[in-house]
């Protein structure tokens, strides 16, 4: 629990949301008090500790929401309920298939006991309709991927296959070969139904790393948009990013601002100044109690910004 607190951590920070590491060792301790049974209280507390502001609040409730939600998964599956009716009624068939098995052997052809195991294990999830095993079994995909590694949007199908890949779609493809080229009538129909349980599944995969997208890379929607106009030619850019750019700049200014206004420390040390310890030590009848050392001053910068306003350079 603490990794995926330090993970949440991280998706504040990219919605803006400023949490220092004492106060995400302040979550650790507070959900190890509460626990995490009480889904409310969890969001409650962590809410106190993380977000200060209103708008961190409500960016923090969204973040929230995303991070830690498994209902469209488990809203979905109920789309699968045609064909797990259709997955028990092949398999009652099959069941009563001792007799086709003998007409089978009677005319040389090779046919799988009826009792084997029909479909994949990735194939049984899907069937079955669990949705904590669904949701068990891609979320530790994702993290056997990291799907936290992504970074732009064309990195999303990349990690949406590596998914795949890691929850077992190569076993359901061999299954739904090897029972499409069966010759009993029941393997026939489960491969049809495992061929539809598998676009089903691509559907899901594409839809949960779209939403990881959006949290984990991108909490507040403009990150990606934002970052991608601050490294970019101002001669490059479209028109309609001309009204992040205002904000983008404001940013910039902040920040130059910030950096230009810290006072300068000064440090008793270096070389001595005699002349100056001397005057200083007038006042106490020549006694040395206070030593001035030479320094250079170091004055603030001016900054000078022209602009041209003219037509001919709009862009």
């Amino acid at each position: 629990m603490d990794r995926t607190i330090g993970n949440f951590v991280g998706v504040l920070r990219s919605a803006d949301v400023r949490v220092s590491p004492a106060e995400t060792l302040d979550a650790m301790a507070a959900l190890d008090i509460i626990g995490i049974e009480n889904r409310r209280l969890m969001q409650d507390s962590l809410s106190i500790i993380l977000a200060k502001s209103p708008e961190e609040k409500r960016q923090f409730n969204l973040c929230f929401d995303r991070f830690f939600s498994f209902s469209p998964v488990a809203d979905n599956l109920s789309d699968l309920q045609p064909l797990r009716d259709s997955y028990q009624q092949a398999v009652s068939a099959s069941a009563g298939g001792d007799e086709e098995v003998e007409a089978d052997v009677k005319n040389r052809r090779t046919v799988a006991p009826a009792n084997r195991t029909r479909s994949s294990h990735l194939g049984n999830i899907l069937l079955k309709g669990d949705a904590n095993d669904f949701s068990l079994a891609l979320t530790r995909a994702a993290t056997a991927v990291k799907l936290d590694g992504m970074r732009t949007l064309r990195d999303r199908p990349i990690y949406a296959r590596r998914v795949m890949v890691h929850m077992g779609v190569g076993a359901l493809d061999d299954e739904i070969e090897q029972m499409g080229k069966s010759a009993s009538a029941s393997d026939q129909a489960i491969a049809s139904l495992l061929v539809s349980a598998r676009r089903y599944l691509q559907d899901q995969v594409r839809d949960y790393v779209d939403q990881q997208y959006l949290t984990l890379v991108d909490g507040t929607g403009n990150r990606f948009i934002t970052d991608a106009i601050a490294s970019s030619r101002l001669t490059n850019m479209q028109v309609y990013y001309f009204s992040q750019l205002r904000g983008i700049v404001e940013k910039l200014a902040r920040q130059l601002a910030k950096r230009h206004a810290r006072k300068v420390k000064i440090q008793n040390r270096g070389q001595l100044d005699v002349r100056r310890t001397i005057r200083k030590n007038l006042k106490h009848d020549g006694a040395l109690f206070e030593v001035a050392f030479k320094q250079t001053r170091q004055r603030r910068p001016r900054l000078f910004v022209i602009c041209d306003v003219s037509g001919s350079v709009k862009n």
